[in-house]
């Protein structure tokens, strides 16, 4: 995020409940009984079942691990020898949904709710689903179904995930609780997100204070409201909620960025250098904090500090595009273009769909007299960014040093018919 971006604005939800207890083996059980000496296996009742189970069992583990495409197998197997297994219906649900097929693993949670309409989980996870694909209306009625409808049974477990920002990757098994224990604030929280995608924000606002309510230690939830009440255009609350989630977590990166966004955009930036450093120094390890202050002392015009910041969340976050990009950007403002370069070059080589960073880099070279190099970062850049007219003013300049007057013109042009004022004195004076 470079000062030719804006942030973005997170959405802090949990990921799907996605494994269920395995099921003891018959054989374990004292009163277990064997099928006729001689029965051939798949003439046997019980031999499918046994089948099955371990088929399952198999499929489970294989999906434990991450081995999707083996669990799937497995899992297909099981269901063919018992059709009415309800709980390979529901783990292969969410193996469908690591192999996206968003489709496949609805259908396997309603079959699941078909054997079973009190299946707690299978609803919930069916619900995420529909929230995930944008079908908020029916996500809506299953987390409200959800809510009046409380779960008979408190012994079947789920995993609650990782939290994360709209990339639903990776599942972080720990934190197992009963859907019984968990499940209102959780459906609060996902009411509130569908309402907010809906635009009913009074109704979003007010599952999230519900949620709040039931979880009031939850930083993902202030966040989340705060998210409902900047839409809502009360910024005096969206940033106290922001707030409110730093108090609770110092290092939360979505809260640092809605935060420092919203409070630049309103005229509220002279409370941020108190807030990051509250933050700093409550959690010293807070690298979005640095990077954030940093960003707040950049727009300032303080650039020697701001490299100082950028330097210290780079120690805490070596690898981050976001980091790198500022600081090359701060490096350029004073003037060490060879370090501006490696920032850039570090960064397109981390993430190379960024065009602000083609952008800054080709904004280097220009300032090195390469203006070949120049053009080439600019074309990349509009390739990944066409409705930016930044890009075509600064190529068209480049195209114009290069004595390119057609090209140059073309851009320059283009730059004004979309809205960008300044390329209006270069056309009339390259452009006759």
């Amino acid at each position: 995020m470079s000062a030719y971006t804006t942030f973005l604005f997170f959405l802090i939800i949990f990921s799907i409940p996605v494994a269920f207890q395995p099921v003891l083996s018959q054989e374990n059980g004292s009163n277990a009984y064997f099928p006729e000496e001689g029965l051939p296996k798949d003439r046997s009742l019980f031999g499918r079942h046994k089948e099955a189970e371990e088929l399952y069992q198999l499929g489970y583990q294989h999906y434990i691990k991450g081995d999707y495409a083996k669990a799937l197998e497995m899992l297909n197997e099981a269901i063919a020898l018992t059709p009415d297994y309800l709980e390979a219906y529901f783990i292969r649900g969410g193996t469908k949904e690591r192999l996206n097929d968003p489709q496949g693993a609805l259908v396997d949670y309603e079959i699941a709710l078909h054997l079973n309409p009190e299946f707690t989980e299978s609803r919930f996870s069916r619900g995420l689903v529909l929230y995930k694909n944008k079908r908020y209306t029916k996500a809506v009625a299953d987390f409200n179904y959800l809510l009046e409808n409380p779960a008979t049974e408190t012994n079947a477990v789920y995993f609650r995930g990782v939290t994360y920002a709209g990339n639903d990757k990776e599942i972080a098994f720990s934190n197992i609780m009963t859907m019984s224990s968990a499940k209102d604030a959780d459906l609060h929280n996902y009411l509130g997100l569908s309402y907010l995608e809906m635009d009913s924000l009074s109704q979003a606002t007010d599952h999230f204070s519900r949620a709040i309510a039931l979880k009031p230690n939850d930083p993902n939830l202030y966040v989340n409201r705060g998210l409902a009440y900047e839409k809502s255009k009360n910024t005096h609350r969206a940033l106290t909620d922001y707030e409110q989630a730093l108090a609770l977590n110092p290092g939360d990166e979505a809260a640092m960025q809605n935060l420092s966004a919203l409070a630049t955009r309103t005229g509220n930036e002279s409370r941020l250098e108190k807030i990051y450093n509250e933050s700093i120094e409550a959690d010293p390890e807070a690298y979005a904090a640095f990077l954030n202050r940093g960003m707040t002392r950049h727009r300032q015009g303080q650039y020697a500090a701001a490299l100082s910041d950028y330097n210290r969340a780079n120690r805490l976050s070596p690898e981050n595009p976001d980091v790198l990009i500022n600081r090359g950007f701060a490096r350029e403002k004073l003037a060490d273009l060879s370090g501006a370069l490696q920032d850039y070059n570090h960064t397109i080589a981390l993430d190379p769909t960024l065009s602000t960073a083609y952008l800054n880099r080709g904004n280097v070279y220009f300032k090195l007299e390469d203006y070949s190099r120049a053009v080439q970062d600019y074309n990349l850049a509009v390739s990944l960014n066409p409705e930016n007219a930044k890009l075509y003013y600064n190529r068209g300049l480049a195209h114009y040093k290069l004595k390119e007057t057609d090209l140059g013109c073309q851009d320059l042009e283009k730059a004004l018919e979309m809205g960008f004022e300044s390329a209006a004195k270069p056309l009339q004076a390259y452009c006759k």
